[in-house]
């Protein structure tokens, strides 16, 4: 069986505006943090997420893609910093590239909301990609919540935290 999005609202390139995506997830996701004092080092203790999928056609599976998106927002957060250098790329493997493991995640606490109104098969809604979108917001605000200090630059790796609260604290810190 093939589905095909109902046709919408070609995009007008003159104005930049129009309806390209027949459908949108709507969806929040929490976190809670705990932050090392002396390392600045970032766990994350617990993530939530919450979606309306429209319809879930397999539970299931709408739940891994929100545990598997988490996963990778919080990689994306925490971990996951491309590093160019003269058109170099300095991390090229994943020995230095990286990524989380199954340790690095925490439970996540999924909510499946079922409105019905997708505009896809029988009223479902995509849950792919909107599933990562807002776990690194989520990890930073817990950050801020803990500590006090906002970070607007991913990934919030130990040495920026340190930084910022040096910053914050009226000090500048060593180069």
């Amino acid at each position: 069986a093939i589905y095909q999005a109902p046709a919408g609202q070609v995009m007008d390139f003159e104005t930049g505006q129009g309806k390209v995506f027949p459908d949108f997830t709507f969806g929040a996701q929490a976190a809670e943090v705990e932050v090392d004092e002396a390392t600045g080092e970032v766990e994350v203790r617990r993530l939530a997420a919450c979606y309306d999928v429209g319809q879930a056609i397999n539970r299931n599976s709408v739940e891994g893609q929100m545990e598997g998106g988490a996963a990778m927002g919080l990689g994306y957060a925490l971990l996951e910093e491309d590093k160019v250098a003269a058109g170099v790329t300095l991390t090229p493997n994943l020995m230095t590239y990286l990524i989380p493991t199954a340790l690095d995640v925490p439970d996540v606490t999924t909510v499946v909301l079922e409105s019905g109104e997708g505009m896809g098969p029988w009223g479902a809604r995509g849950i792919g990609e909107p599933a990562m979108v807002p776990t690194a917001p989520a990890i930073a605000n817990a950050v801020f919540d803990a500590v006090g200090v906002r970070l607007t630059r991913l990934p919030i790796t130990p040495e920026r935290l340190w930084r910022a609260r040096e910053e914050q604290k009226g000090g500048r810190p060593p180069s």
